[in-house]
């Protein structure tokens, strides 16, 4: 993990390398008054300083968003603050050639390891730590969906009773049991399970069973629950893509919702987007778990 950190942190150490800074105008300064052969010990300098803020940086960020991932928005508003303190000193210093001409390796290594540079790159390295794993998050996880079977009642079970505890989605308040979950995965018309294509764990489900009788038997109903952490990454949407096929291969003609509470945004964001069409509002149709009657709004797709 640490390893792909620094894999991730290398085009930006790139390009802040070569960005105009204070260090390369102290370099420029330096070759400037003595040459190369003068300047080159206070380039190697700052180069291997450099080299070690940049390290020390990538270690700080990894493992301050891993154990401390609120911090980081602190930091960022301190860095700024600094940077802005740097900005005003600068303007208000006087130039100083005092020794300007004993310049060496180990003044070019403080130079490009300094304090305020750490500080300074510590900032813009905690935004970028940030950004990427903003990212990441919001990268569609790839999944394999296959067919429930026996030996994954637990888990299958575990990710349905979060939804139902959330009370937010699903109708039922009734927890699956040891006893019971895989009887009811396996009464239906078909449990798709989603797993982690990179780690085979199971990430989400779906169930799919008839959502009337007779004459009305070729409508199919469908529950999706996704596992809590990994929620965001576009799970839901490839479960949903997957059963509108299962049950058409299954025979049914169109796939009902019944009851989508009115507060569940992403869902509405994600039936609308999938062509869902809404059939109303019925209002207070829903028990929240605050005691207070939700809308709910039926949506159906022809398949």
């Amino acid at each position: 993990m640490l390893f792909s950190v620094f894999l991730s942190y290398l085009p930006y150490t790139i390009v802040t390398a070569f960005t105009p800074g204070p260090n390369n105008i102290i370099a420029l300064h330096a070759v400037g008054q003595g040459g190369w052969r003068a300047g080159k010990n206070v380039l190697w300098g700052i180069s291997a300083g450099f080299l070690c803020v940049m390290i020390l940086c990538a270690v700080f960020c990894y493992e301050l968003s891993k154990y401390i991932p609120a911090f980081s928005e602190v930091l960022k508003y301190i860095g700024a603050a600094y940077i802005a303190y740097l900005a005003v000193h600068i303007a208000i210093s006087k130039p100083s050639y005092e020794n300007e001409r004993k310049m060496s390796f180990a003044k070019g290594f403080f130079l490009g390891g300094r304090g305020r540079a750490f500080i300074l790159q510590i900032r813009r390295g905690i935004c970028y730590t940030v950004s990427r794993q903003k990212q990441k998050e919001c990268t569609a996880m790839q999944i394999e969906i296959r067919q429930y079977q026996t030996h994954d009642a637990a888990a299958a079970a575990a990710i349905w009773n979060e939804v139902v505890r959330g009370g937010a989605a699903f109708p039922q308040r009734e927890e699956l049991t040891e006893e019971n979950a895989d009887s009811f995965f396996r009464s239906q018309s078909f449990t798709g399970l989603a797993e982690d294509a990179e780690t085979g764990e199971i990430v989400g489900l779906y169930i799919l069973h008839p959502n009337n009788v007779g004459r009305c038997g070729h409508i199919c109903n469908t529950s999706y629950a996704v596992k809590d952490g990994v929620r965001g990454r576009h799970i839901g949407e490839q479960l949903v893509r997957h059963s509108m096929a299962q049950g058409k291969t299954l025979g049914y003609r169109i796939l009902q919702f019944n009851a989508v509470v009115a507060t569940n945004a992403s869902a509405l964001h994600l039936y609308r987007r999938l062509g869902f069409k809404q059939l109303g509002v019925i209002p207070g149709g829903f028990l929240m778990p605050d005691g207070h009657y939700e809308d709910i709004i039926p949506h159906y797709h022809e398949l």
